[in-house]
């Protein structure tokens, strides 16, 4: 059996302690059903699951129809990679070759048949947008720990620009506290200082316990002792289970305490 709990950044474990309470006001927000945003941001300190989080969640939209979820990485070209990766998933491609686009950029190729050259990558995003939204689907861009930059900052006065002009297009950021308040202070971003915030608090000890529990099958005294280890911090719950299924184990001895301490710190 493959080990359930993975210590690899950014990827979403097989055994997670949902959060389905914070994310479900993102999913019905988006989708029209709660009080409308265009922009979420996931805090929390680190090692409480916020990438596990985000990747939950642009799987998630991924999976429904009439959604593209997109992942940015922060890097120079924020823009150009978002209209790359617009163009290069499935249904936007079929999308963008039956309505014969065209545009180079960075190495990625498509037309616009019978409109005037697009001069810039913000004018080719709003195309994109525009023409999405008059198939009904949707957007939702997901961007991981984030912090000041520059980059960043122009990325987020573009989305601004697309939210003004109503396209169908949604944001998650995440990041720590202070980097998230950083950059809501920087100059023209009080866009993203009106952006709904949703805090990842540590898990329940007694929701970790359970898992422990049903995974290694022991009683819950010993759950709970593993539970405790872990504080709630969500990489915790993941490393520790990570060392215990590896190691055929159930019980945290010395060689598990130290290997343990040595991932946190």
């Amino acid at each position: 059996m493959m080990n359930p709990f993975t210590i690899a950044f950014g990827r979403e474990p097989f055994e997670v302690v949902a959060r389905d309470a914070e994310l479900n006001q993102i999913y019905e927000s988006f989708e029209g059903q709660g009080i409308p945003t265009d922009a979420y941001v996931i805090t929390g300190p680190r090692g409480c699951g916020k990438t596990v989080a985000l990747s939950m969640l642009l799987d998630n939209f991924s999976r429904r129809d009439g959604w593209l979820a997109i992942r940015l990485n922060i890097s120079d070209g924020m823009l150009e990679q978002l209209a790359a990766k617009l163009y290069e998933a499935g249904k936007m491609r079929r999308l963008f070759l039956k309505a014969q686009f065209s545009f180079s950029f960075h190495g990625v190729s498509f037309a616009i048949q019978g409109e005037n050259p697009v001069p810039t990558v913000d004018s080719l995003l709003s195309k994109m947008f525009a023409y999405l939204k008059t198939k009904n689907m949707k957007v939702v861009i997901g961007v991981d720990d984030v912090g000041s930059s520059k980059d960043l900052a122009n990325f987020i006065r573009a989305f601004q620009g697309f939210a003004m002009d109503r396209f169908d297009v949604k944001l998650v950021l995440t990041g720590l506290y202070d980097s998230i308040k950083r950059l809501q202070r920087g100059d023209s971003l009080t866009f993203l200082a009106r952006a709904r915030r949703v805090s990842l608090s540590p898990l329940p000890l007694s929701v970790v316990a359970s898992s422990y529990c049903s995974i290694f099958d022991i009683p819950p005294e010993k759950g709970a002792a593993l539970a405790k280890l872990t504080k709630g911090y969500a990489f915790a719950y993941q490393a520790l289970g990570s060392i215990l299924f590896r190691d055929g184990k159930k019980e945290a001895d010395e060689a598990v305490l130290k290997e343990f301490d040595s991932l946190l710190f």
